[in-house]
């Protein structure tokens, strides 16, 4: 990651410079619901070269307590215009999601 803008309330807006393969990658959105440790919904997408956005998405984090120490993430994003830009997504936040499995995993006692 390249650097991170971050306003973390209901119509703040975040922004992301990412590095991919040598490039940079901007995007952003605007929170739309930010409950603690329950729930949290923006909208997400890439910054095109011109500076206008492209398609944008919705995103939502679901956190659930399921048992002691026991927490079910559900991540939800959408609607995509194609398939193969789902695709690419996927394939993002999963990378995304295990190294945030690996994190958290180093840290457990």
């Amino acid at each position: 990651m390249k650097s991170m803008q971050n306003d973390l309330r209901v119509g703040g807006h975040w922004r992301n410079v990412m590095r991919h393969d040598g490039k940079e990658l901007p995007e952003g959105g605007v929170y739309r619901e930010v409950r603690e440790a329950e729930l949290l919904s923006f909208t997400f997408a890439w910054e095109e070269p011109d500076g206008s956005r492209g398609n944008e998405t919705l995103i939502t984090v679901r956190l659930d307590c399921i048992a002691a120490n026991r927490t079910r993430m559900t991540f939800q994003q959408g609607v995509f215009p194609t398939t193969s830009i789902r695709d690419g997504h996927r394939g993002g936040w999963n990378r995304a999601l295990d190294a945030f499995e690996e994190f958290l995993a180093e840290r457990q006692v």
